[in-house]
């Protein structure tokens, strides 16, 4: 039985992280707009310009500072518009990795119309990486992931694919183009579901709402991602709800290119799980009792052909990766019908 200090505790704790989370997104929080409210809810790729020394980008990856540059967007009514933004490269293992890492578009800028939705400070692209057709799939796959959690939770970041053009200011105004995608930022998800971003590093899976963080377990588990972790939040991010009806935080996931469903040259799973490759699925959801799990199990099924048309129907994706995703998925679908699937995923659950 939980004591009374123990339920207190847990009150003193939840009033403090709502008053410290709405404190500091009101901080936080400033008058910078771009896209309209439904913009991450339409599926054809937006074309988007980025004008700015890509060449020095490349170069300077591991620099924090943002360079100057101009994004280029046409309106609702077909006007061109020219805004000032600032631009610097993301990621840890990417910056490593890629030609042209992902990186982080900053809008700063109060002149931007009001016609679009307020609050998105920081817009993170997905790029290619490098050119060829094996990024190019990397970026889709990864897209894939986002998008298949999208189906099961409402708590998951959008995403929208880009045509996007890059003017490179370094190289005398050198074009080129790819088919990237943007995640919804974190202030427009925050406001989506009614929530604020909680910044606080030190906490756990028990300190976590319990079916969100099963949610989020068993999709990683789908897509063989190990590359996660509350403490510290590392590849999540931590909300509060403002309904005041649930006292713990939940986690949203994002950045999956250590996923096996991606299954990127570089990706190396943490010897710590003992698997040998990222493609060998390894459970690190905590422990729940049989009906627990067996709700989380019936759920999945549930999506089951949802996930598999939409893989099917993604028709930016070759035929050939596309199979091998739809290989990975039905895969896991395989391991989710065995009847031992409960006790494989025991021995390695967190108590």
């Amino acid at each position: 039985m939980i004591s009374k200090k123990t339920i207190l505790s847990y009150c003193f704790i939840s009033f403090f992280l709502i008053i410290f989370s709405q404190f500091s997104y009101s901080q936080e929080k400033k008058d910078t707009t771009l896209f309209k409210a439904n913009f991450f809810e339409i599926e054809d790729p937006v074309d988007l310009t980025l004008i700015f020394n890509v060449t020095k980008l490349k170069r300077t990856k591991d620099d924090e500072n943002y360079m100057p540059g101009t994004l280029e967007f046409f309106n609702a009514d077909s006007i061109k518009i020219y805004k000032n933004i600032r631009v610097r490269a993301r990621g840890f293992a990417r910056k490593k990795q890629c030609n042209l890492p992902p990186f982080l578009i900053n809008v700063n800028d109060t002149s931007i119309s009001r016609e679009f939705i307020a609050g998105a400070k920081k817009i993170k692209v997905v790029s290619d990486c490098n050119s060829s057709n094996t990024y190019r799939e990397y970026v889709l796959k990864e897209f894939l992931a986002y998008k298949i959690f999208n189906i099961l939770t409402d708590n998951s970041f959008r995403v929208r694919l880009v045509d996007l053009k890059l003017v490179d200011t370094g190289r005398k105004n050198r074009e080129s183009t790819s088919l990237v995608f943007i995640i919804e930022p974190e202030e427009l998800l925050a406001q989506r579901l009614n929530s604020v971003p909680i910044k606080i590093n030190n906490l756990n899976f028990h300190q976590i709402e319990a079916s969100t963080t099963d949610m989020m377990s068993f999709f990683q588990y789908l897509i063989g991602n190990t590359d996660f972790a509350i403490v510290k939040r590392h590849n999540v991010k931590l909300l509060l709800s403002n309904d005041f009806q649930e006292n713990k935080p939940y986690a949203v996931p994002y950045d999956f290119d250590y996923a096996g469903l991606v299954n990127t040259f570089y990706a190396v799973p943490d010897e710590l799980f003992g698997i040998k490759d990222v493609k060998q699925r390894y459970y690190r959801g905590m422990c729940r009792t049989d009906a627990e799990f067996q709700e989380l199990i019936d759920y999945y099924l549930e999506k089951e052909d949802e996930l598999l048309s939409l893989i099917s129907s993604f028709e930016y994706l070759e035929e050939k990766p596309k199979k091998e995703v739809l290989d990975y998925i039905e895969q896991f679908y395989l391991e989710l019908k065995d009847p031992d699937f409960i006790e494989k995923i025991r021995k390695s659950c967190k108590q």
